[in-house]
């Protein structure tokens, strides 16, 4: 046991130059160099015990479950018989598992050092945990432990000014104001499908398979999340702000203040506490954000969407664990109308779609079909229908792109790397796993200068200082375009690896095969499994120096896409269009 240092828990590195030279730190973020000797661990994972773990996994569950269980919270959080509270539990876990924790790397860094002062830069938590959260609340029960015990603490990070607020476009005002005018008046006609959300790529065409007649399809949707119509396909758009009189408005006001007072007293000791640290601070102020933010969305539901109902006969959605779609799921069932979900992406974790709610669901094959009916039962009529967002590929050649999304000279090579967000979806996910596969294609771009290496950024990830000159990087681009382009696919899970199958690119997966996941393509024939960088660099040269490897892999690929997925024969519309239509 160390003693009589500073302890400094810090993510920045300019930070470390503002902690005594003798402290023990322990890195939050993998880029922090941090001497062996000062090191109390390389970083927070190596704290955890498969003990802790299982604790962290127990906590989350309970706390997203029934941290509303106590005093009848949960009823008094109601709306107009709407379980509000109850469609945040799943958005609620994965906070909640970083939450727990936080809490035992906090409890393991104060039993392994005697303190003189403790030191950290993650700021106190002024919203809910993002939504790829990582250690968020640390800040806030370090502060809370250090004045517990009596420790001397400095937060070196002020606190996190909030956002500033988000200018509405011109889609968000005048055009989806009107739009939804137009909206109204076919919603009101009766017979139709509510698709909800703003997913144009499900939702285009399968809006142009259910038109026939006077069926039309209505995507209900926020509006600050808009989406455009076409009367061409029988889509049209109505926001959920264009269901409410004033009436509701003032009644939703309410109950958004309501709530808040509720949240803001909210005392939950046996569940709140994991691993002697009262997590209620964190959990009141996230609650509090996501209220603020969603809680009169969810609750709406209740009030414009049901009196409209009755004019819907089926519903479909492109996801089920928001609390808006949750709410919507919950009014439908009440309503008894049928409700479809299409599967969003690639089966590579569990934990999403094991929660999946419907009536029924529209798989992308045979194989993910068979993993929804194990898991949800036979409550669910699963179909493996394909996914209507690929079926404009039936109809494109797969070796044209339009034009050079990543302004690379038609003559080099492209190897592209699609990066996906660290997401902690168990307690012993470490972002240094994820950085490792990104340093393992760094190096492998470095000893392969003939080719042009390109990383895609995912949408909910931002482009990374440090990264070489001769590596692109491309953030909100095309990332059919970028396939097209490429020459050979890194990827770690991503639902990008099927795409590429899809336009016959050879794909190598980086990182071992995770045993809990039910997508792993290389032990079943597809593609390429690389572990570091010396396999990767050896596979990406066989790969472009030898056409009869390439043309063995993507036959593989092939193969693999024709037993577990429905066809890309441009029919997957018309298959999800049949799904709804069964009675």
């Amino acid at each position: 046991m160390a003693s009589g240092k500073t302890l400094g828990i810090i993510r920045r590195a300019e930070s470390l130059a503002r902690i005594p030279h003798d402290a023990i730190v322990l890195p939050l973020d993998f880029r922090l160099q941090v001497p062996t000797s000062h090191a109390l661990a390389d970083r927070p994972e190596r704290l955890l015990s498969p003990e802790d773990e299982r604790a962290i996994e127990g906590a989350a569950r309970q706390m997203s479950t029934h941290w509303s269980s106590g005093a009848g919270l949960r009823e008094r959080l109601q709306f107009e018989g709407l379980d509000v509270a109850g469609s945040f539990t799943y958005e609620l876990e994965m906070a909640a598992r970083d939450f727990a924790k936080a809490a035992w790397i906090a409890r393991r860094c104060l039993e392994r050092v005697t303190l003189e002062r403790l030191v950290t830069d993650v700021p106190p938590l002024s919203d809910s945990a993002p939504p790829y959260p990582y250690l968020s609340a640390l800040g806030t029960i370090l502060e809370a432990e250090a004045k517990a015990t009596g420790i001397p603490f400095v937060n070196l990070a002020a606190l996190s000014a909030r956002a500033a607020a988000k200018r509405k476009t011109a889609l968000e005002t005048g055009y989806a104001a009107l739009a939804a005018r137009r909206g109204l008046r076919r919603l009101r006609s009766g017979g139709i499908l509510l698709a909800v959300g703003p997913f144009p790529e499900f939702y285009r065409p399968l809006a142009a398979a259910w038109q026939s007649g006077d069926s039309q399809t209505v995507v209900l949707t926020r509006a600050a999340l808009p989406m455009r119509p076409d009367s061409r396909l029988g889509l049209h758009l109505v926001t959920l702000e264009s269901l409410q009189d004033a009436d509701d408005r003032r009644r939703l006001q309410e109950y958004l203040d309501t709530s808040l007072d509720e949240l803001s007293r909210l005392s939950w000791r046996a569940g709140l506490v994991v691993a002697d640290v009262d997590l209620t601070p964190a959990f009141r102020t996230d609650l509090a954000a996501r209220f603020q933010r969603d809680g009169q969305a969810v609750a709406s539901v209740a009030r414009g969407v049901r009196r409209n109902l009755a004019r819907v006969a089926r519903i479909v959605l492109a996801e089920s664990w928001s609390p808006f779609s949750k709410a919507i799921l919950s009014e439908a069932r009440r309503a008894e109308i049928p409700t479809t979900l299409l599967q969003h992406g690639v089966l590579a974790g569990a934990f999403s779609y094991g929660v999946a709610e419907a009536d029924r669901i529209g798989a992308w094959g045979p194989s993910d079909a068979t993993w929804f009916r194990e898991r949800l039962g036979n409550k669910v009529r699963v179909a493996p229908t394909g996914s209507p967002r690929y079926d404009h590929l039936a109809q494109s050649n797969p070796e044209t792109a339009e034009g050079n999304p990543a302004g690379v000279p038609r003559r080099e090579p492209v190897v592209l790397f699609a990066s996906q967000p660290f997401v902690q979806d168990r307690a012993r996910r470490s972002p240094w796993d994820r950085a490792k596969i990104i340093e393992s294609v760094l190096t492998t771009s470095r000893q392969l200068p003939e080719a042009r290496f390109i990383i895609k950024w995912h949408p909910a990830e931002q482009p990374e200082a440090g990264i070489d000159d001769g590596v692109s990087q491309v953030h909100r681009g095309n990332t059919l375009d970028l396939l097209r382009r490429s020459d050979v696919v890194l990827v770690v899970s991503s639902t990008v690896a099927l795409e590429a199958m899809y336009l016959d690119r050879p794909v190598i997966f980086l990182g071992r095969a995770d045993a809990d996941s039910p997508f792993h393509p290389p032990e079943d024939g597809a593609g390429i499994r690389a572990d570091g960088p010396d396999e990767l660099l050896q596979q990406l040269r066989s790969l472009l120096a030898n056409p009869l490897l390439r043309e063995r892999v993507t036959t593989g690929q092939r193969a693999f896409l024709s037993r577990s997925y429905a066809p890309l024969d441009g029919q997957a519309a018309m298959r999800v269009s049949a799904l709804v239509r069964e009675v």
